[in-house]
């Protein structure tokens, strides 16, 4: 008996000291919770992110309507200003969410649990974390886009505006967030300055939490005339980064307020490292710079497009030149024979026609490059000889048209019984025009994607003929495919390479129309060849084109919709299904 009541007991205690036991590690870990909820509410924990954005979410959304959170939050981080990008409702969690850049609003909002409430007394609950923004690429973004650059575009100074893109205005009212920090991001704004700005001289960068290298060095490449950049008050942690400037010439540059340059003690090595990366820099932040071993000064005579050897050979080259390509531009070159020797000799020199060089891919068979051709007989078949043989084969060439204003010229060589002149710019290799009756080649829209640039040099020498005439007696044709920037100045007066033969035009007026052909260039996403065109057509009267650029648009737009078979083919790289301009579509044309 005894025995049962001791293990009965013993049975109770053992229950009580594990009920005692259970309830004393639960206050233990409601302690631990309570210390850790305080912990967590330490300065220490909530730090700055690396990219400088922040991720917020607000809970049970449907308890508070979304002015109503957007006023609480704004009153609460007072006197910080409150701007939020992408605000958001996800119904199927209940919660709101927005992206920040400021890291005191971010902490503050961190730390005010159980601070804002409703006038139901519903308690807002924030959720902060860093993050890294996202950015749909969409027609409607990409155009919003190139409409504030456009705006923010200086044509007299030649200058561009981008500090803070995130925050302009008109992102802002369209609910577009465009972070410059994200490569992505970066590469569309880049892909705008080079086919609208590529003369551009000086471009702000200020406040955009720009750490990558490789954005820096999409810079350079769009805009490889740049002498002014302007960084400050991004997140450039390594003066390392900057190398992706290092193909710039710049003298002037700004980097103040980034964490490489917070440390006093280290400035005078940073701007030791930057003279050496920058060799011409004058200007750091507000500091005017002097090089402390000066280099002898040493001036080279400035570029010009055209060399002759003497006064005549300035009337012979125009007069050759303008007569030959105007021929050689038609569909009948039999006209040609005229300036060829009898005993002519002619060569084509083609490389891969591959990637950039596609365009070429059909004169890969009638190439004689040396390098590739090794067979002594087809090498001396391939050599043209005889001027019926040089006229049929030119007769076959794919037709084209020369852009004239990329022409360099050199004549080094005019003697009485030897002429050496060499000619080297773009020509458009055009496409067959099909059901048209006449035989002619077209030429594709200005906006398609499909137009073929080739880049040339052709090699003459001329010699008397029996009337004592001088004729081509050897004629060599190198051809490539153009590279970007000279697919951007096709047909363009910015190549300035004109022959100057003709040009009355002073550097005021050339200036004043080049600024022109720039901002209409970014206000319509045309090519500079293309808008320059237009401002021809209208007597350079800017508001006049720019009208007909927004008639041609709305004439355009019946056209648009495409049928089930369309392919992407027929749109350019930069368009989607969902938004095609007249810049997108093939069979649009020109907008005079």
């Amino acid at each position: 008996m005894s025995q049962e009541k001791f293990g009965c007991s013993e049975k109770k205690w053992t229950t009580d000291q594990s009920s005692s036991s259970n309830q004393e590690c639960k206050t233990v870990r409601n302690t631990a919770k309570s210390r850790s909820f305080q912990y967590n509410l330490g300065p220490h924990v909530f730090k700055k992110s690396s990219s400088g954005w922040y991720y917020v979410r607000i809970v049970s959304a449907s308890k508070c309507p979304q002015k109503k959170a957007l006023s609480l939050i704004e009153a609460y981080v007072q006197p910080s200003k409150f701007v939020y990008y992408d605000f958001r409702h996800i119904q199927r969690k209940d919660e709101y969410s927005f992206f920040l850049d400021d890291f005191e609003v971010a902490r503050k909002l961190f730390y005010s649990r159980g601070q804002i409430k409703t006038e139901c007394h519903h308690t807002l609950l924030f959720l902060v974390t860093s993050t890294t923004p996202p950015f749909v690429t969409s027609g409607s973004n990409l155009k919003i886009i190139r409409s504030v650059i456009a705006h923010r575009y200086n044509p007299d100074s030649n200058t561009l505006d981008l500090s803070r893109f995130h925050d302009d205005p008109e992102l802002l009212r369209a609910d577009c967030l465009v972070p410059l920090d994200r490569p992505i991001v970066f590469r569309h704004i880049c892909g705008i300055i080079s086919s609208t700005l590529p003369d551009l001289k000086a471009i702000n960068l200020n406040g955009n939490k720009i750490f990558n290298r490789d954005c820096l060095t999409m810079v350079a490449k769009a805009a490889p005339r740049l002498i002014s950049v302007h960084l400050k008050n991004n997140n450039l942690k390594d003066i390392q980064t900057l190398s992706g400037l290092s193909a710039l010439d710049l003298q002037e540059l700004y980097l103040a307020d980034n964490p490489f340059s917070e440390e006093p003690s280290e400035a005078l090595s940073v701007a030791d490292e930057l003279m050496t990366l920058f060799p011409n820099l004058r200007k750091l932040d507000e500091v005017i710079l002097e090089s402390n071993n000066p280099k002898p000064v040493c001036t080279l005579p400035s570029p010009e497009p055209i060399f002759l050897s003497c006064n005549y050979a300035k009337l012979f080259t125009r007069v050759f030149v303008e007569k030959y390509f105007e021929v050689f531009d038609t569909i009948c070159r039999q006209e040609l024979a005229l300036f060829y020797h009898e005993d002519v000799q002619f060569s084509l020199v083609a490389i891969d026609g591959k990637g950039k060089n596609a365009g070429i891919s059909c004169l890969i068979k009638s190439s004689r490059n040396l390098k590739r051709v090794s067979d002594p007989n087809k090498q001396d078949s391939l050599l043209h000889k005889g001027k019926h043989n040089v006229m049929e084969f030119l007769n076959q060439f794919p037709y084209t048209k020369h852009d004239r204003s990329s022409f360099t010229c050199d004549c080094p060589v005019m003697t009485s019984s030897l002429i050496h002149l060499t000619v080297s710019g773009l020509y458009e290799q055009l496409s067959p025009a099909g059901s048209n009756r006449t035989g002619l080649y077209k030429q594709l829209s200005p906006w398609s994607s499909q137009r073929i640039f080739i880049a040339f040099n052709r090699a003459f020498v001329f010699i008397p003929d029996t009337s004592r005439k001088f004729a081509i007696s050897n004629d060599q044709l190198f051809v490539t495919g153009a590279t970007q920037e000279q697919y951007i100045r096709a047909f363009s007066s910015l190549n300035g390479l004109e022959l100057m033969l003709h040009d009355g035009l002073d550097a005021k007026e050339r200036q004043r129309r080049l600024n022109l052909i720039r901002e209409l260039s970014l206000a319509t996403g045309t090519e500079l060849n293309v808008s320059e065109e237009a401002l021809m057509q209208s007597g350079w009267d800017y508001e006049c084109a720019l009208d007909s650029f927004k008639r041609s648009k709305e004439e355009a737009h019946p056209r648009e919709k495409m049928s089930p078979s369309s392919t992407r083919d027929e749109m350019s790289p930069n368009c989607t299904r969902d938004e095609m301009s007249p810049s997108c579509t093939r069979d649009e044309m020109s907008p005079s």
